[in-house]
Formats: structure tokens, sequence, C-alpha cells
């Protein structure tokens, strides 16, 4: 932490472990800090990774902001690649965290994954239509 604070860069708590004290220990220490409200890419499923982008999505839409993480795992970046350009006249703008972080932090993402998440129907099918294709060329490739 001291690193970071002489360097002037900023802390995102990956909130890996429910004990993580990441964020806590940057604030005290004056560090501009975040925490991630969804992982994307625990399970590397397309469809979970789907499901936990649309989680991320209303969390945005009832906090006005939301952090997303997840690894550069081949489905993870076939997703991305796939969905993002799809916001683009949603109304959904992409930040970096660094732009986020007056408004980072606090329990929003345990609140808001419990409620009943939208349908987002454009990306829906477009997720229904790549996991048919990936699941067909997964076929295909054992042929």
């Amino acid at each position: 932490m001291e690193v970071l604070k002489e360097k002037e860069l900023f802390f995102v708590d990956s909130r890996t472990s429910a004990r993580s004290q990441g964020y806590e220990i940057a604030l005290m220490k004056g560090i501009n800090s975040a925490k991630r409200d969804i992982f994307l890419d625990h399970e590397l499923d397309i469809d979970h990774i789907h499901q936990q982008f649309k989680k991320a999505l209303n969390i945005a839409q009832k906090y006005g902001s939301a952090i997303a993480i997840g690894h550069p795992h081949e489905s993870t970046i076939f997703y991305l690649n796939k969905v993002l350009p799809q916001l683009k006249d949603s109304g959904i703008s992409l930040h970096r965290v660094s732009e986020l972080l007056d408004v980072a932090g606090g329990s929003k993402g345990q609140q808001a994954a419990t409620t009943s998440l939208p349908r987002y129907a454009n990306l829906d099918q477009l997720i229904q239509r790549v996991s048919l294709a990936s699941s067909r060329e997964t076929q295909a490739s054992r042929y």
C-alpha cells in the first residue's frame, strides 16, 4: 500500500475472499480505492458469464456504476468481444476504474445481485446465438 501511495496509484479489491481487508486498508492509508461488484468468470461457461454480466448491468442501473472483473480466459474474451459492441446504442457506457473511484465502494453488489435481473433482449438473443454456434463448433471439432 505504501508503494501505491508513493506512486499515486489506486487499489481495486477483487474480493476473492469474504475476509478481504484490502479495500479498508487502502482507505485507511489514504489510497483511492474501489471494490469489484461482480466477478464474471468464476465459471467459464458462456451462459454463466452472461448471467454475471447482466447482474453487473443491473447494479449499474440501480447505483449508477458497477465494477466487473474477470480473467483473460478464452471464454471471457470471446463473450466480451461479442457483447461489448452491442452496448453502443444501449445507453450503457464503459469507463476506466480510475474514473469511478469517487462513486465506487459500499455493498451495492450484494443488494442488487438478489433482485430480479432485467431482460436485455438483444444481449440474451446474442448469447443464445453465440452459445449455439459455439456448441456446433465444439461438436464439429470432435469429428
